[in-house]
């Protein structure tokens, strides 16, 4: 191989000297080069000076290099595990060139022996044509295929003892050229096998940035996919650090940093429930799974329901290492609507229950009144007759609770101003603010909102929720009367306290007919109201934090 090399050279550089001097080139010149060597004489180039030697400037090289910086990290590794199977470093430099023919870098061993070339290749260098002639380089740019060319073959005649060889990389789903290999050894050495292995490095490079292309595809899939879930996703390793979220959690936990930090930060900056109960600690530290967790918690004041899944995937390669994939739903407002629901029952059955007792009250009672009054009359104790006949009243006004809880007169609905409903009913209950030491404020809405209400009910709701907020207040309390008509159907009327407010417990039974914190209530104001709002198609909420104050929202439509 190394004779016909020789005898291959010697032939080559005297067509080559024919051409110099412009003399007939033989039929036995193939295509490629003879198209090369017009090409270049055409542009005025003598295959006698030498090739011209430019780099791009750092700045230029480096914004090309960030372009191509996947294509670098596959060659390098590539190269590096060529190498350790062959257990010996390759013994020629391979080059890596973008599609321009613009030098990347050295890949494998940088320190192999490259002093048999005549110019100094590195980082930055145009290699294509014109500026170093026409190499195998510059063939396989415009050919797109694995090129060789041997000694004389080189229009400079500085390349002469060289045998250059390339081998393109294509781009794995549009095919274009993204990148070449090449490199060049003593012309009289044989060629076919170091051929052979640029280009099966090439089409190694191919495969693995296909692969890459296609994890990358999969993994894009997947952050798309969880992206449009609503619910709250999270990735944790083993050490208890989030790896991964989706885009609903961190806009549910705006202007933190999630990625990198503690999960057990993430719960206790944000979630107000105790730690050890939480299914994703469990899953830290005990390497527990969960499903169908249901928790209320709160998270900035709020009051939330969530539904919590804990799942484990083991490292299959490291039994030790694990990511735990923490998902959990919001579900406030079905658990709200299932808790509405449960309550407008359990008003019904006892509505039912009080009609019955009122009716069965209700006669003695009026029997009772007429003879303590006739007594009253004609005893001299007026004091003690005073007395029961109050007793007596107030159980009337009991009974005439039970009969509005079980049959609430039906709304008279009409068109209400809601600035003028709230402006009269904060004049109406300024007597009562001054005795208890309460500012009223208000916050209006649009002069123009209207909503479809009894006025009657509704201040009787009025009433009763400032009566409850007066009570939970001490002198110097704040009672805000808000109107919110940002919705194109409902209007939000929120009443406002920074009471004493209600412990989770008692929160969930604050609906609860004759449930009651104070000592002179009758527990049913509440659930009155709560009538009232059902009767409007309205809605009312509370939520109540202990220490911080209560809100009571009532939606009423437009």
């Amino acid at each position: 191989m190394i004779a016909k090399n020789n005898e291959k050279s010697v032939q080559f550089i005297e067509e080559w000297l024919l051409f110099q001097n412009e003399k007939q080139l033989v039929d036995h010149i193939r295509d490629e080069i003879r198209q090369c060597w017009q090409e270049a004489k055409f542009v005025g180039i003598s295959g006698f000076d030498q090739p011209r030697i430019l780099h791009l400037s750092e700045t230029q090289f480096q914004s090309i290099s960030n372009r191509s910086k996947h294509l670098i990290n596959a060659v390098n590794m590539k190269v590096d595990s060529l190498t350790q199977q062959l257990k010996t470093h390759i013994q020629f430099p391979i080059y890596l060139f973008n599609e321009q023919g613009i030098m990347l870098q050295v890949a494998g061993d940088k320190h192999v022996n490259s002093s048999f070339i005549p110019i100094e290749v590195k980082e930055g260098l145009l290699a294509g044509f014109p500026f170093l002639g026409h190499t195998a380089l510059s063939l396989t740019i415009k050919t797109k295929m694995a090129q060789v060319m041997v000694g004389a073959e080189h229009y400079y005649s500085t390349f002469h003892n060289l045998t250059s060889i390339a081998a393109p990389i294509f781009h794995p789903v549009n095919r274009e050229c993204i990148g070449i290999l090449a490199t060049f050894i003593n012309h009289t050495e044989p060629y076919h096998s170091t051929l052979a292995l640029l280009i099966t490095l090439a089409m190694a490079i191919e495969e693995y940035l296909r692969m890459e292309y296609s994890h990358a595809n999969i993994f894009k899939i997947h952050e798309e996919t969880t992206n449009l879930i609503d619910h709250f996703i999270s990735v944790v390793s083993s050490d208890g650090r989030i790896v991964d979220c989706n885009t609903s959690l961190r806009e549910f936990l705006p202007n933190q940093q999630l990625i990198g930090s503690l999960a057990t930060d993430m719960l206790t900056n944000n979630f107000d429930h105790d730690l050890s109960t939480s299914p994703l600690y469990r899953a830290i530290y005990y390497c527990e799974e969960t499903s169908n967790h249901e928790l209320w918690t709160r998270v900035r004041g709020r009051r939330y329901c969530f539904l919590i899944d804990t799942k484990i995937i083991h490292d299959p390669f490291d039994p030790e290492f694990y990511w735990i994939i923490h998902v959990f739903k919001d579900i406030t407002e079905k658990k709200e609507m299932e808790l509405n629901v449960l309550q407008r029952e359990k008003l019904v059955s006892l509505g039912t229950l009080a009609a019955g007792l009122a009716h069965e009250i209700r006669n003695p009672l009026t029997t009772a009144k007429g003879f303590i009054q006739f007594l009253s009359e004609k005893s001299a104790d007026k004091e003690s007759f005073t007395l029961i006949q109050n007793e007596l009243n107030r159980i009337t006004q009991l009974v005439n609770q039970f009969v509005l809880l079980s049959k609430p007169d039906s709304p008279q609905i009409k068109s209400l101003k809601v600035n003028e409903l709230i402006h009269e009913f904060a004049t109406f209950i300024q007597p009562e603010s001054l005795l208890t030491g309460v500012e009223v404020v208000t916050s209006l809405c649009n002069a123009s909102t209207t909503i479809r209400a009894d006025k009657n009910q509704l201040t009787q709701v009025f009433i009763n929720l400032s009566q409850n907020a007066f009570a939970a207040m001490q002198n110097n309390g704040l009672l805000r009367i808000e109107c919110n008509d940002a919705d194109s159907d409902f209007v939000e009327i929120r009443f406002c306290d920074n009471g004493s407010g209600i412990n989770e417990q008692d929160l969930n039974k604050i609906l609860d007919p004759f449930f009651t914190t104070s000592e002179e209530g009758t527990g049913l104001g509440l659930s009155i109201c709560y009538q009232i709002m059902a009767a409007h198609n309205g809605e009312l909420k509370i939520d109540s934090e202990e220490g911080i104050g209560t809100t009571v929202t009532l939606r009423l439509p437009k």
